[in-house]
Order: structure tokens, then C-alpha cells, then sequence
């Protein structure tokens, strides 16, 4: 039996999410990024683990690793990019029906199944239009998207460019300075009402809902597609009166409100609940226990 596993988020820069796991042998710090769509380890990283000949792909690079979720070791292929961070994105999380409770600061694992990679859209009302969101842990800001974007909402748009405010998404690994934003943008989502600011940002962005408004929420990533948020610990959420983290002047900035209590960092190893049948993987080929036992895997088999 192989039994749910919930590991401690730890909080960095006040929004970044980490999480530590264990690849190829090697305790690993990911990014809790929902609006990452596949996960990414550094290529730095990858050399140092003595995998660089195994990587593989023309313009996109890719290679295969072992990650350990709840003892069971797991074959998955993973994007090699040229990066400091590593990112932990949707397709691992909605393969585990992975929970994000940003109320406690964990990462809920459970059972895997072979589920398409669905990017975690959700139904909202900006400036009292419908319309739909990507639900970005990612991204430290309120609300953001790109002008087109803002223009089908029809927002006001005030040049900001003197005040050199930029806004951090790690799915891009960017910090990308904001020109235009408009102000006062009322936002109903999950069943509560949200004020802020929107950031333009380029055109290659979707309307984005990041941590602003996620604070305090507990984000499932269902096997069918979609996401859910359940709204556990939100404080003002009717009218929002704080600016999102942004760098100002090239620093990190955070809004003059008391810090959140730090998570302590813990290792690796989780604490496990609620068991449930042995795990049957194919992120690409084949999984086994720590013990040393084979399985088959369930729809491929290595020969």
C-alpha cells in the first residue's frame, strides 16, 4: 500500500512557493508553478547529476528523470532550460490530483493517473465582463494580461513607466517592467469579490489570476481538467487597498503589512495519510519501489 504524501511549502520572496523533492537521488527546490505547463529543472542542475549526454530535443530540450513521490520512484520526462530555477508544473501536479492549500502551507500528492495536461483555466468577472483566467501561483501580482486583453475589458490605462514597477513570473523565468496598468479593476472569482491593480504585460500573456488573490486559498488540479479554489483564508477581499509585490528600482518591494510567518524548511521526506492502492506510472515508462521491487507499468511496458 502507498499512501497520500504531504510535503511543507516553504514561502520565499512572501509569495514563492517552494517545495523540496527528491530526483535522481538528489534533494531538489521546485517552484509551485501553476502556470508552468510542464515541469523544468535547470539545466546547471542536470549537468551537475551527470545527465547532460541524456538530453534530448532540437529546440526545446528535454530528459528523462527519476523523482521519488511517497517511496515510489517515478520515470518522468521533464524541459532541460537555461535557468536558476526549477519549476514544478501542471502536468505533474494534475497527474497526482495535486492540492496547493495556501492556508497551510502544503502540497497534497495523491493517487497518479495518466490524465491529459489541461492548463487550470477558471470562469471569473473582471470590470463586470465574463471571462476566463489562468490561475497562476507563479505570478506574484493582482491581476495581469496583455494589452489586448485589456482592451476587451475595456479598462483605463494609466503609462506608469516613470515609476519603473515590474512584476515577477517565473513560468518565463522574467521580471518584466509594467508601462501600463489600470487601477481600481474589481474581480469576482470563487465566489468572492477582489479590487486591484492590472498590469499590462506582453502580448504573449493570457489574463493571469496570481497570488494576490490566491492568498490563503486551497487549489486542486482535478485529473478531469479545470481547477478548483475554495477560498479558506482571505483578508480583505471585498475592497483591496494594498499594491502587489512588484521590484521598484530594481528591489524587491512588499506592501507595508506584518510578514507572514516563514515555514520552516523541512526535508524531504513527507509526512503520509490516507493510503490507497500501489501506484501504477507512465509519465513515460516505468516505476518501482525504493525497496528494489520491479512493477510493470500501467499502459507501457519496458521489455
Amino acid at each position: 500500500m502507498v499512501m497520500f504524501a504531504r510535503y511543507n511549502l516553504v514561502r520565499q520572496r512572501r509569495y514563492d512557493l517552494l517545495v523540496t523533492l527528491t530526483v535522481e537521488g538528489v534533494e531538489v527546490t521546485f517552484i509551485v508553478d501553476t502556470g508552468c505547463n510542464i515541469t523544468v529543472i535547470s539545466d546547471q542542475l542536470l549537468k551537475k547529476m551527470g545527465l547532460e549526454d541524456k538530453i534530448f530535443g532540437d529546440e526545446d530540450k528535454f530528459v528523462e528523470v527519476t523523482i521519488d513521490i511517497a517511496d515510489i520512484i517515478y520515470t518522468m520526462t521533464v524541459v532541460a532550460e537555461q535557468s536558476t530555477e526549477n519549476l514544478l508544473g501542471v502536468d505533474m501536479m494534475r497527474a497526482f490530483n495535486c492540492i496547493i492549500d495556501l492556508k497551510e502551507d502544503t502540497l497534497l500528492f495523491r493517487k497518479f493517473k495518466d490524465v491529459p495536461n489541461v492548463k487550470p483555466y477558471i470562469d471569473c468577472e473582471i470590470a463586470g465582463r465574463a471571462t476566463r483566467a489562468l490561475v497562476d501561483t507563479g505570478t506574484n501580482s493582482f491581476l495581469s494580461g496583455s494589452m489586448s486583453e485589456a482592451q476587451r475589458l475595456d479598462l483605463p490605462l494609466t503609462d506608469i513607466t516613470a515609476k519603473n514597477i515590474r512584476c515577477f513570473l517565473s513560468q518565463t523565468q522574467s521580471i518584466i517592467r509594467v508601462k501600463y496598468q489600470s487601477e481600481g479593476v474589481s474581480v469576482r472569482v470563487f465566489g468572492k469579490e477582489f479590487t486591484g491593480e492590472f498590469d499590462v504585460l506582453p502580448d504573449i500573456y493570457s489574463l493571469i489570476i496570481g497570488m494576490e488573490i490566491l492568498e490563503g486559498t486551497r487549489i486542486t488540479l482535478p485529473y478531469e481538467g479545470g481547477v478548483v479554489v475554495e477560498p479558506t483564508k482571505i483578508k480583505d477581499s471585498k475592497v483591496r487597498k494594498l499594491h502587489p509585490i512588484h521590484v521598484a528600482q530594481g528591489k524587491r518591494v512588499e506592501a507595508s503589512v506584518a510578514p507572514r510567518p516563514e515555514t520552516a524548511v523541512v526535508p524531504a521526506t513527507p509526512t503520509y495519510e490516507d493510503t490507497f492502492p500501489t501506484l501504477q506510472s507512465n509519465f513515460t515508462s516505468r516505476h518501482h519501489a525504493k525497496s528494489g521491487k520491479s512493477s510493470q507499468p500501467h499502459l507501457q511496458q519496458q521489455m
